[in-house]
This record gives C-alpha cells, sequence and structure tokens, in this order.
C-alpha cells in the first residue's frame, strides 16, 4: 500500500530532523488506517481495510499467513468472482451489466485499500467508497459508472476519480468534493480518532471509526423533525437514562500482534457512566467462581451482570420515554408475579447473584455446545431455590394447559441423587435441568450434566496453563467479563463442519455459476499447527469500555466451535419439529375418532334411558342420568382434551359420581325435554368447544355422529335454538 503523498510530507521535507521523524510516523499511521488521511475529518462514520495486497508488515511471519500458504483464496478472488458474473450474465442477461459490475467492484475492495465513509450536508447523510484500485484503477471506475447507471436514482449514484482514487457516492451534489480535507483536516489527525484508535495495535488492518455525538446528532434531528414535542422529549430521556447519551465515539481495530491477530474495540464514554453502561462492575472474580469450572474446560464464558438491576435500569428507561410505560412495566410484573406465586424482582432476581459462567468440559457431560452447563454464585440460594420451583411448576402447568389439550404432555420431575433434588423437563432433544449446590445454581440442557457439574471437584481451570496464558495475552484489569476457547480441543470437528458446509456452498455456486480452485480452505494440517487458544475480555476504566480478543487468525474461535454435533442437534431439533406436528395430526385424528365414538355411546345410552320410561320415552335429562353399568364416567371427558379420570371418581356412590359427571362432562346434552321419536337430523349433543380450534364432533337424534367445523356446528345449533359458544 503507498504512503499518502500531499500538502503535509512537503511541509515535513523543510522541518529539522526530529519533526522528520514525527512526520515519517504520522505518515506510518496514516498508511496503516486505510485512506484515513484522504478521508475529512468530520465524517461521522468511517471503515478502511487494507486490502489483501498488503495485510500489513506482520503478516509475513503471522499465524495466518502459515494457515493460507496451501489455500487458493486469492484465486477465488482473482478468478472465481469474475467467472460469476459472466454466469451470471448468460443466464440473466438483463442483470449481466450489475452482476459483472458488483462482483468488480467488491473484487478491487477485497484486494486493495479501501474506505467507506460517511459525512453529512444539510442533515442529511451522504456515503463514499473508495478504493485505490493500482493497476485495476482503470476498469475500476469504469465497473462504478456501470453500477452507478443502475442503481435507484433516490439514491443519487455518482462514480468518479480523484487522484488515484476510484470513488462511488451516494447523495452527493454534483460538483461537491469527496476528499477534501482542506476545510476541516483529516481523519488521520483527528485528535478523537487517534485517541480511539490508539488502544488497538499499531499497524492495523482494519479500522472501524464511529462519531457518537455526530450521528446521535443527526438522528436526533430526524426524530425532532417527525415526532411531537412530547415525544421528543421522552425520546431525549430514555437516552439519557440509558446512558448512551454519554457516549462520544466508537473504535474497532483489528490487525496483528506479533504472530497472533488482535482486535479491540473502545467506546468512548468517561465516568461517570449511568444506565445500561454502568450495569457491569469491573472488579476480580471470585476465585471460588472460576473453582467450578473444570481444568479440562476447553470453552468458558465468565460475565458480572445483575439481573435485578437490568430489570430496574430497563424500567427506569421506560418510564424516561414515557411515564405511563412505568405502569404497564409494573403490572407486567405483578401479572408475573401472580402467575408464578414468587415476586419476581424481590424473589426471583434479587436473590441471584452477579458472577455467571457457562462452560463446556469433556468430563463434565461431553464436547459440544450440548454439553454447556451455567454456573452463578447465588446471594440468597434458599430464597432463589424457593422461587426456582414455583417457576419451574408454573412452566409445569402452563405447558400442560395449552400443549395438553393438544395430546402432548410436557411436565416437569425432580430426582434426588447425592443428597440434591434435580429439577427437570421431559421434552424431546433437551431435557432442561437445574439443581443448587452450596450457594451455586447449576443449569443445563440435561440432567446428567448438571449432576457432574454440581459434584465436581477436581482441577479447575485457574490451574491450566493455557487459559493463563490466554488471560495474559489479553490484559485487562478485573474485567467485567471474559471467554477462553481453546481452539485446539475441537478444531478437529470445527474443521470438518466448516469444510462440509463450505464445499456445499461452493458445490452449488460451481453447478450452477462458477468453478473453484481447490483447495479453497486452508488443509487441516496447518490450521492444527497453527491452531492456539482464543481469549477475550471486556473492562471499564476512567475513559470508557474496552473489549480486546487475542487468537491465532481471524475466525479461528468460530471454525473451532463449529461443531458437528452442533449440527447434529439443530437438525434433530428441526426433525422434531416437523415430526410432532405430524404427530399431533396423527394423534387428534384418532382421539377426534374416539370422541365420536363417546358420543355414539352417550346416544345409544339415551336410547336405553327412554326405552326404561315406556309411558313418556323421554329422554335423559342430562349426561348423570346415563350412567350405568353400561356406561362408565370416562365416556364423559373428550380426549382430545387430554382429560383423565381423577382416581376418586371410582370410590364415589351413584349419586356422587352423576353429580360429578354434570360437573365436569365435556359434552353438551340437549335432549332434555324431548323423547325417542326426535327426528333423525336434530342435534342431541356436541363437545364443548372450549380448547379446540378446528371443530366438533356433534351427535343427532339417530345416534349418528358427525364432524362440523365451527362455522358449520353454530348454523347446525342455530336451527334448534341453541347458541353455540
Amino acid at each position: 500500500m503507498m504512503v499518502a503523498k500531499g500538502k503535509c510530507m512537503l511541509k515535513s521535507i523543510r522541518l529539522a530532523v526530529a519533526s522528520v521523524s514525527i512526520a515519517l510516523f504520522a505518515a506510518s499511521a496514516a498508511r496503516a488506517q486505510a485512506l484515513a488521511d484522504q478521508v475529512q475529518a468530520d465524517a461521522v462514520a468511517y471503515f478502511g481495510w487494507r486490502g489483501t495486497l498488503d495485510p500489513g508488515a506482520g503478516y509475513a511471519n503471522s499465524h495466518l499467513a502459515a494457515v493460507l500458504k496451501d489455500s487458493r483464496f486469492i484465486d477465488f478472488v482473482d478468478q472465481t468472482l469474475p467467472a460469476m458474473g459472466v454466469a451470471i450474465g448468460q443466464r440473466s442477461p438483463e442483470y449481466r451489466s450489475l452482476a459483472m459490475a458488483s462482483l468488480d467492484v467488491i473484487r478491487a475492495a477485497i484486494r486493495h485499500p479501501t474506505a467507506v465513509f460517511e459525512t453529512t450536508a444539510d442533515g442529511k447523510p451522504r456515503v463514499a467508497i473508495c478504493i485505490r484500485g493500482g493497476e485495476d484503477s482503470k476498469t475500476l471506475i469504469k465497473s462504478m459508472q456501470a453500477l452507478a447507471e443502475q442503481l435507484p436514482l433516490d439514491m443519487a449514484p455518482a462514480a468518479r476519480q480523484e487522484g488515484d482514487l476510484a470513488i462511488l457516492t451516494f447523495n452527493y451534489a454534483a460538483d461537491a468534493l469527496v476528499l477534501s480535507t482542506e476545510s476541516t483536516g483529516s481523519l488521520a489527525t483527528s485528535p478523537a480518532f487517534k485517541a480511539a484508535i490508539s488502544r488497538g495495535v499499531a499497524d492495523p488492518a482494519v479500522v472501524t471509526y464511529a462519531d457518537a455525538k455526530a450521528l446521535r446528532a443527526m438522528i436526533d434531528g430526524l426524530v425532532h423533525s417527525e415526532a411531537a414535542e412530547a415525544s421528543w422529549s421522552g425520546y431525549t430521556k430514555a437516552m439519557d437514562a440509558s446512558g448512551l447519551s454519554g457516549v462520544r465515539s466508537f473504535a474497532y481495530v483489528a490487525g496483528f500482534d506479533g504472530r497472533d491477530w488482535r482486535t479491540d474495540i473502545f467506546v468512548d464514554a468517561p465516568q461517570p457512566r449511568t444506565g445500561l453502561l454502568a450495569l457491569s462492575e469491573s472488579k476480580p472474580f471470585s476465585p471460588d467462581l472460576l473453582k467450578r469450572v473444570p481444568a479440562d474446560a476447553y470453552g468458558v464464558t465468565a460475565l458480572r451482570l445483575d439481573p435485578a438491576k437490568l430489570v430496574a435500569t430497563i424500567r427506569s428507561i421506560a418510564i424516561a420515554a414515557n411515564p405511563q410505560a412505568g405502569d404497564l412495566f409494573d403490572k407486567a410484573l405483578g401479572a408475573a408475579t401472580i402467575a408464578i406465586g414468587k415476586n419476581v424482582q424481590t424473589d426471583l432476581l434479587e436473590p441471584l447473584g452477579d458472577e455467571w459462567a457457562v462452560y463446556n468440559a469433556p468430563e463434565v457431560a461431553g464436547s459440544g455446545p450440548s454439553g454447556a452447563v451455567l454456573v452463578n454464585k447465588l446471594d440468597n440460594p434458599l430464597k432463589e431455590k424457593q422461587a426456582l420451583y414455583a417457576l419451574t411448576t408454573f412452566l409445569s402447568n402452563s405447558a400442560r394447559t395449552f400443549l395438553g389439550r393438544k395430546g402432548i404432555n410436557i411436565t416437569s420431575h425432580t430426582t434426588q441423587i447425592d443428597g440434591m433434588t434435580i429439577s427437570y423437563f421431559g421434552t424431546p432433544v433437551f431435557s432442561p435441568a437445574w439443581t443448587i449446590k452450596d450457594g451455586y445454581l447449576y443449569v443445563g440442557l440435561y440432567p446428567q450434566a448438571v449432576l457432574e457439574a454440581a459434584r465436581y471437584n477436581g482441577r479447575s481451570i485457574g490451574e491450566s496453563d493455557a487459559f493463563a496464558q490466554s488471560r495474559k495475552a489479553v490484559g485487562g484489569n478485573a474485567p467485567a467479563a471474559f471467554s477462553f476457547t481453546d481452539t485446539r480441543a475441537t478444531m478437529p470437528d470445527g474443521y470438518a463442519t466448516a469444510l462440509l458446509l463450505g464445499r456445499t456452498a461452493l458445490g452449488f455456486n460451481e453447478m450452477f455459476l462458477a468453478p473453484t480452485n481447490e483447495p479453497f480452505f486452508p488443509p487441516l494440517g496447518p490450521v492444527m499447527a497453527e491452531a492456539a487458544p482464543v481469549g477475550t475480555a471486556a473492562w471499564g476504566d476512567e475513559a470508557g469500555l474496552h473489549w480486546r480478543s487475542h487468537s491465532p487468525y481471524p475466525g479461528a474461535e468460530g471454525v473451532a466451535t463449529l461443531s458437528l454435533s452442533s449440527l447434529y442437534i439443530q437438525n434433530t431439533s428441526m426433525m422434531v419439529s416437523i415430526l410432532l406436528p405430524s404427530l399431533n395430526r396423527a394423534r387428534e385424528a384418532a382421539n377426534r375418532i374416539k370422541s365420536a365414538s363417546n358420543l355414539r355411546q352417550i346416544g345409544l345410552a339415551a336410547k336405553m334411558f327412554a326405552n326404561e320410561q315406556p309411558r313418556t320415552q323421554a329422554l335423559p335429562p342430562d349426561c348423570g342420568s346415563m350412567l350405568a353399568e353400561e356406561i362408565s364416567p370416562e365416556v364423559f371427558l373428550n380426549p382430545r382434551l387430554g382429560h383423565t379420570l381423577p382416581p376418586e371418581v371410582a370410590k364415589m356412590s351413584p349419586q356422587q359420581k352423576a353429580a360429578w359427571v354434570n360437573a365436569h362432562s365435556d359434552y353438551v346434552w340437549l335432549g332434555k325435554g324431548l323423547n325417542d321419536s326426535v327426528e333423525a337430523d336434530r342435534p342431541l349433543a356436541y363437545e364443548k368447544p372450549d380448547g379446540l380450534d378446528d371443530g366438533v364432533n356433534m351427535l343427532y337424534g339417530d345416534t349418528h355422529v358427525d364432524w362440523l367445523t365451527m362455522q358449520s356446528a353454530k348454523a347446525e345449533l342455530a336451527k334448534v335454538g341453541v347458541t353455540f359458544p
């Protein structure tokens, strides 16, 4: 990538030797931030990328270079992308020019120094894409012009060339200078920009920067112009309550740190921070929490977060936006409190601690995401246990109420092992479970994982050398959150999955568009040889909020954690989601037939009752009157609703059984006052529609049963003066 030349360099030549050294340093910084020296200092947002032709001085000896040595990624950029444009043009001639122009611009942006930035004029956003195309400049500007001609006119697209840069603009006036820095200076010399990115690597490959105050002012202008004064006031108060009004800028910086790849994010939000920005405290985690995480854990994430404070903060933001929202918020919490039987805020959230950890360890629940375990150091274990039992009961009862009528039974269970009570749900694929032991809450996807996690008493993650090295590389004094992933442990499985998914995509592309030179992905050998632990940390200080990641190469953690087991779980879950409705439909059909049989038995019982009334031939006045040896109380329960006969009914007297049936029958009897000479097509009984949504069975005078939609049933009953519920 060429060092930018201009007035700054001409002036630096006239300076003394010491000044020359400073100028050279400044020029090096400008080189590191792709084209930042060409962008106005008042840009509200900026993205810079060095390009694959010059990713930085650290690339040659990096893990990434060693991994990509046998990859044909550049062939994909140089050969496959252009071929894809040609293929699209052959298949759809009307899109040929658009496809080829778009892919040419994408190819150039991948290879060469590129900047995308936004400025404002008269309150309107203006966006520019600048590429220093080098030998590709001539074709690049033509591609940009072709692309601009086909984009919507309301975006005011235009292509132009300034110096050695090809530029695609949106919403710029035809005579506006895109890269004029004389009045504002360049972004590379902006104190705010330099301060924001100074916390990252010295020679970044990628930089993203946003002037949060300027962006907020632009958004504020749009909101204020369209909102009523009350809404505008609520908006500004909500921004203040959330703490977001205290954010001055945002910076993302990534590049090579020795052989590794480092990423830094900095949010310029000085103390005192309020609202959401003040939720996570930066203070040391309890050593006892890390003792709960096994030494062989290949992935662990720890976080400081107080759920009760989070809910209270969200409530204060809602009230700031609209005072009435506080009442709605409190009513929602009140409804949840009534439903659960415990105060959500004081009984469920406040007893939780603010130290959380989630980990995967083979010796606890095997490999893969299904073995993940969550641990929380409780502030009040007894109170939390009582609240969780109430919540579990509520969820179980709710599932029984809403799904039981569909024939799906999801219930909670408890089991006693090693003095622990483990609660879990009996569901397909997963069986979510929790327990509390020694003041810690353990939650997992299976009771087995929770059991092993709760009784683990071996070496902890704090004794792992890989974990210690990762934490040291990331740094961060007393982080509010951190994570660790040993990519070496899961890379073979993750690599196989990435290869499968990647080849699937490339294969379809080859079938319909253009071939790809293999190997597109590097072989497993160098991937494993260069694998190393990945660590992240987040913390706050007087200046703002920080997040840092340290990995062997970009994407290492993503590939390593993309396991076949996770795909299996997803596919199994999908199959279950597909099969359950099918099984449910089959069960519904069977229950519908069984319910029709119940109505048929009720009709026959009514006939027998009428035969025993020789003078009047009267039909029974209610359902209970039909009970006899030939018909039992179970007949009056609709299997479509999942109702079962309580055991105590069997011990009741005949009179008590009759009263119970009249009170709990799932069928409505219409035969009171009629006799056995009733018309064959007159409705005598039907299923209570509560809990049914597609239709009902209906019994007629000649004891035949028909299936009717809800609308048809309503019309049928209206004929005899009965209102359908």
